[in-house]
């Protein structure tokens, strides 16, 4: 009885677990997990390069002279390299990371235009000195590893969530026996939730401090033409991920305040029914 008046507490378990799934939704959703300011390695023309993405798309604005451009960004990866491309299509963007790993630089090739020219394979003497001089500092990617699980453990996190917020409302209706699919398990699945989380989070710190910090992993920095060497930072999307580790671990709380106080409700009875036993009150069942 005293479980059943307590009900409420459970709806609010699955009504942080709903947002603990927006909020990693807006997360995935949305390009502001880094964002970054570069200047040309050129002072004369100086040209501003901001760049701004999340998991899966962003954006980049070329800046020169009061006028600026737009490009749209896509993640694309090969083996254990990834990058952010201005691409059109898939072809563009595969074509942008094999030459840029393999040293071409953005000035051989249109690869942001409507319409994408393959590069020419053929480089000055002087060119191919100065892109092997700069080779070290051009090849740092977006490490693969990383990027993948990062993207899991927020999926994971979200699996979790779901599998929290079902077994409670299973709970205000059935009385499980098994200990995993009763309230108690609800402590394992928030918990598992809100680590997932907080291990993808730890996943793109690592990411920031020895990929993004050195090179924002954009056509125009891996080339060489830009520097964005210990200028980038995290964004809005990476850092709302606290709020779902917060509504999970606010399930924990709410989870232990409902058995402390059916506990005490209990105990309350469990004295009642002592003081009347002892009283010589008659009982009546």
């Amino acid at each position: 009885m005293a479980a059943r008046r307590l009900h409420f507490l459970i709806y609010a378990t699955i009504a942080n677990c709903c947002l603990f799934l927006v909020v990693c939704g807006v997360a995935l959703g949305t390009n502001q997990w880094f964002s970054t300011s570069t200047k040309t390695n050129d002072d004369v023309t100086g040209i501003e390069v901001k760049t701004s993405y999340g998991l899966f798309v962003g954006e980049k604005t070329k800046t020169n002279v009061g006028s600026s451009t737009k490009f749209s960004l896509k993640i694309v990866c090969q083996g254990s390299k990834c990058m952010f491309s201005c691409g059109k299509s898939s072809d563009a963007r595969k074509e942008d990371i094999q030459n840029l790993i393999g040293g071409l630089d953005e000035a051989d090739y249109r690869i942001c235009n409507d319409e994408y020219n393959p590069p020419t394979r053929s480089r000055s003497a002087n060119n191919t000195t100065r892109q092997a001089e700069g080779i070290e500092r051009r090849r740092i990617f977006i490490n693969f590893g990383l990027y993948l699980a990062t993207i899991a453990f927020i999926a994971l996190g979200m699996i979790f969530a779901i599998v929290a917020g079902v077994l409670a409302l299973y709970n205000t209706y059935r009385t499980p026996i098994q200990p995993v699919l009763s309230v108690s398990g609800l402590y394992v699945w928030n918990g598992i939730a809100a680590a997932s989380v907080l291990l993808a989070m730890i996943m793109w710190i690592i990411q920031l401090t020895t990929c993004l910090r050195k090179n924002a992993a954009i056509s125009d920095t891996l080339s060489g033409s830009h520097n964005s060497d210990g200028v980038g930072s995290l964004g809005i999307s990476f850092w709302c991920l606290i709020l779902a580790i917060v509504f999970a671990v606010a399930n924990i709380g709410v989870i232990r305040y409902r058995t402390w106080k059916i506990q005490k409700m209990e105990e309350n009875n469990i004295r009642v029914m002592t003081d009347k036993l002892e009283s010589g009150d008659i009982l009546l069942f």
